[in-house]
């Protein structure tokens, strides 16, 4: 017996679909209090317990049914179809991204929407972060409140999300059962300021459930060859974005990663983003941020470009133009830039491209027999400075690989094999394939240059956010990590404070007020040391910069960057690593390295690996080693040349030189500037503060760098004094390396100078070999020869998970050393329990020797190199487990004094390390100072 009204009703009709009510469940909500109260079911108790305290419709938000979703949805409603709920912090992450104070300031009463709404969050979110923006402007709250809009296929969630507005107090939110990708009277095309969705994926079949009519609708549909069996449901929700927003509406939609890089229907759906959105910012979310699904995401932050007038028909008909032999300058559209602007990115000069467009292009294949010595007569062509570009033309990588796969696709072999006749000549077959060739060429640089065109007029450089790929840190930085244990599901927050009681879930859940992540600030979502203020202040072309913090997060790409033109196939893809970060801003103008380098002048003799040892004449440059098999060296009459720097290609290092020397045949570059506009050692403090691009691939690195463009102060005095300043700060720095070289002999010389007994290892720290269960270690404390540091650093925290059922027990005290590579010196002293791999040795001091004493004896070079004596293996050498037992150490009887000597050594050490760490942001520091 139920004692309510209608829409009291819907609320246990919530509980109920969640299965946490039975038929036989008896309850009633008090009217006047609006509390709910339940009876006679013991399934409920937990949940009453819960629940019994909470208001269920408040003024002030609360947190609590989002939770609860979260928290218990599984066990009712299954998460299918490609559905998989937002977590809160994610909701309100993506919410507080947006320009809402802006779009509310700016627009009467702004409608809004969420496609797929589920259970109605991101409605519930945009509606209580709207208030105090909405109270400014002295407006009524449920008028706004009357302009948002759910759509939600599912019947059961689109019960959920009615309840949701009304618990929240914001009962105006309409709520549409219906399939948003089918026609809805109520809902009307660019008309839509917000759009905020999490739609679903991987889908097979949705479009049998349209008509033919609603199918019609999406340009998309003409990509489909069976709509049975397509399940590409996420790109259909992309194009419907672009249908219902209004010109300058934003939208943040979050997709699973494929579409930024599949093939097929995802290249269209590609097209569509950069014809129809301007792109503010991407943010990628890895595995673990959504629950039980794997699956990687990226949110994509946008805005509706022009709906009437269509910069993309424009773009579209101005190459179209160009290309029917039109290249006239147009001074109203200002486009002829774009193209110049093209040709510089590809790299191939304007006047030698426009040999492509009508009437200007040469026969290609002709073009290239003829420039191989054949007689122009024999093959029809007319000299003359056309023909002479197109050869020019020719010699470009780009159009000699589009003529490779042209003039070998099918459609040239069929050409190929057509036969000759009287009345269809070797000459009409040769006109036939390079017309075909040359309309190829033509087609692809057209969609190249026309979304060139569009990436190119992105209003902002686009936010690139990525979550970090390891699972403890990527925990952290979502603030939230997810619980699968019987009893105890759900998602839980880092930073509450909350007892672990078993009846507190709600309580624990509540923990999102004091969530701890990069992502944004609970207590103040305008918080510019957050994420989700960078992309905000991006969508009105406001941002500040990137703080320190969050610069292994976050990025700034140009759009144009983030599109690859240089190879023969376009698909559109949309990379969240560019080919070059966009510039920090300065005050001083903007010169790419390239332009600012001289050649290096004089004669550079190559000689031998004998030469350089015997003579010693010059130091050696490399990337590697001291010496090398060949190189260069300045001849004494090229002194001048110097200083230069060089630039390790493979390793991207730098080095300044102002002393003749023998470059090693590595990779290295030798850069140079004129003196007189760039000073060399400015040009080196200046790239040491940046990354080079790509450097984690390994390849064409010193194109990147050339490419990457610095601030250049035309007063001389200014680049002086950045010089002057970061060398004191090189001097220090050199001072500590000293000083910590210093200090690590004064550890070997009490080493040498112990007296006492000489002791084998196996007799004062034998192995230890016996093994834990992995499942009984902390992930972090485990340790393999990966994450032990070289040269004696210690150890990093494990960061992935081993496929093993097993692992070496080690406990506090014990030492581990790396069996693999032992010259790399990787030694802990272990200050917890856990386990390792088999590759790592365990030592386990015995009771009559101070453990302490016995590591800092190990640390020694002595120690290292005895174990590279037995060591077997090329490239990746191990020692011996069999002899390194048998490595003796001197046991003094004042082994505590010993080490308490050695550790005021190692102080000393440790405070130089962190004079050097803390170098390179000094120098960024002064850079800044000057250049800002």
């Amino acid at each position: 017996m139920f004692l309510l009204h209608d829409t009291k009703k819907t609320i246990l009709e919530y509980f109920r679909q969640l299965k946490f009510f039975t038929n036989n469940d008896f309850a009633f909500i008090d009217v006047h209090n609006e509390h709910l109260f339940y009876q006679n079911s013991a399934v409920l108790l937990k949940i009453v317990k819960m629940l019994q305290d909470i208001k269920l419709k408040t003024e002030m938000q609360n947190q609590f049914l989002g939770d609860l979703f979260e928290g218990f949805l599984d066990q009712g409603v299954k998460q299918s179809e490609g559905q998989f709920f937002t977590p809160t912090p994610i909701v309100k992450f993506l919410i507080s991204s947006l320009p809402l104070q802006q779009i509310i300031n700016e627009t009467e009463i702004p409608q809004v929407i969420d496609y797929a709404c589920g259970a109605g969050h991101f409605l519930n979110e945009y509606a209580e972060q709207i208030k105090p923006f909405v109270a400014a402007k002295n407006g009524k709250i449920a008028d706004y409140y009357g302009a948002i809009t759910g759509i939600e296929k599912e019947y059961r969630l689109s019960k959920v999300s009615k309840v949701a507005s009304f618990m929240y107090g914001q009962d105006n939110i309409k709520i549409i059962y219906a399939d948003a990708l089918s026609n809805i009277n109520e809902i009307k095309d660019n008309s839509f300021s917000v759009l905020v969705a999490n739609p679903p994926y991987s889908v097979k079949g949705f479009l049998e459930t349209l008509t033919d009519e609603e199918r019609s609708n999406f340009e998309l549909f003409n990509e489909v060859s069976d709509i049975a069996k397509n399940n590409s449901i996420e790109t259909f929700f992309v194009e419907r974005a672009a249908q219902l927003l209004k010109t300058g509406g934003v939208a943040a939609i979050i997709l699973p990663s494929s579409v930024l890089s599949n093939g097929n229907i995802y290249i269209k759906c590609r097209e569509i983003i950069l014809q129809h959105f301007d792109v503010v910012a991407i943010a990628e979310f890895g595995s673990g941020t959504f629950g039980k699904t794997g699956t990687n995401t990226v949110t994509l932050f946008l805005r509706r470009k022009s709906v009437n007038p269509s910069l993309a028909e424009h773009y579209k008909n101005r190459v179209d133009t160009w290309f029917n032999g039109d290249e006239t300058k147009n001074a109203v559209f200002e486009d002829y830039p774009l193209l110049e602007a093209y040709c510089q990115h590809i790299g191939i000069p304007i006047d030698t491209y426009k040999n492509l467009f009508a009437n200007n292009f040469a026969v290609v294949t002709k073009a290239v027999v003829a420039s191989s010595g054949n007689n122009n007569e024999e093959i029809g062509i007319a000299t003359d400075s056309k023909f002479d570009q197109t050869k020019q033309l020719m010699n470009y990588d780009i159009i000699m690989e589009y003529r490779q796969i042209f003039e070998n696709d099918t459609i040239a072999k069929n050409i190929k094999k057509k036969k000759i006749t009287a009345k269809y000549s070797k000459v009409d077959r040769e006109n036939d394939l390079d017309n075909y060739v040359r309309n190829a060429i033509c087609e692809i640089e057209k969609d190249k240059l026309y979304y060139f065109m569009l990436a190119k007029r992105n209003p902002q450089p686009v936010v690139v956010v990525k979550s970090p790929a390891d699972s403890k840190t990527n925990k952290q930085f979502l603030g939230y990590e997810w619980s699968g244990a019987k009893g105890n599901e759900g998602i839980k927050y880092f930073g509450a404070n909350i007892s672990d009681d078993e009846e507190n879930e709600i309580a624990r859940n509540k923990g999102i007020n004091s969530i701890q992540t990069p992502l944004f600030n609970p207590h103040n979502l305008a918080d510019t040391d957050k994420i989700n203020s960078i992309i905000r202040h991006n969508f009105v072309n406001n941002t500040h910069g990137i703080p320190e913090r969050l610069r292994p997060f976050v990025t700034m790409c140009n759009l144009v960057d983030m599109l690859d033109f240089s190879r023969a196939t376009f698909d559109k893809q949309i990379k969240t690593i560019a080919t070059k970060k966009v510039q920090e801003q300065s005050k001083y103008p903007l010169k790419s390295i390239d332009n600012i380098l001289v050649d290096v002048l004089g004669d550079k003799p190559k000689i031998g690996q004998d030469q350089i040892l015997e003579s010693g004449t010059y130091p050696v440059i490399t990337q590697e080693r001291e010496h090398f098999v060949s190189g260069y060296s300045n001849h004494k009459k090229c002194v001048t040349d110097l200083p230069l720097i060089v630039f390790g290609d493979h390793s991207c290092s730098l080095k300044h030189v102002d002393f003749q020397f023998v470059r090693g045949a590595d990779g290295t570059q030798l850069l140079k500037t004129n003196q007189d506009e760039v000073i060399t050692k400015y040009l080196f403090y200046y790239l040491q503060t940046i990354k080079i691009e790509n450097a984690e691939k390994y390849e064409r690195h010193f194109k990147y760098l050339k490419t990457t463009k610095i601030p250049v102060p035309e007063d001389l005095d200014i680049q002086r004094n950045i010089v002057s300043e970061c060398e004191d700060v090189d001097k220090e720095y050199n001072k500590s390396r000293t000083s910590i070289e210093k200090y690590k002999r004064k550890i070997a010389e009490v080493i040498l100078k112990l007296k006492g007994d000489a002791k084998k290892l196996k007799r004062i720290a034998p192995y230890a070999t016996a093994r834990v269960p992995y499942s009984q270690i902390a992930p972090e404390s485990y340790i393999t020869t990966d994450n032990l540091l070289q040269n004696c650093e210690g150890m990093k925290p494990y960061e992935n998970t081993p496929n093993i059922d097993s692992a070496i027990r080690y406990k506090k005290g014990d030492i581990l050393v790396s069996n693999i590579r032992p010259y790399l010196k990787k030694i802990w002293f272990a200050d917890r329990d856990g386990g390792c791999s088999p590759d790592v040795l365990v030592f386990r001091p015995t009771t009559d020797v101070y453990s302490r004493f016995v590591y800092y004896a190990m640390k020694q070079d002595s120690f290292f190199d005895y174990m590279m004596q037995g060591a077997k293996g090329m490239k990746m050498p191990r020692g011996d487990k069999n002899s390194i037992p048998n490595y003796e150490i001197i046991v003094p009887e004042n082994q505590k004094a010993i080490v308490s000597e050695i550790e005021q050594y190692e102080t000393k050490i440790t405070e130089a390390k962190a004079i050097m760490d803390g170098c390179s942001d000094r120098k960024k520091q002064i850079l800044e100072k000057y250049l800002k």
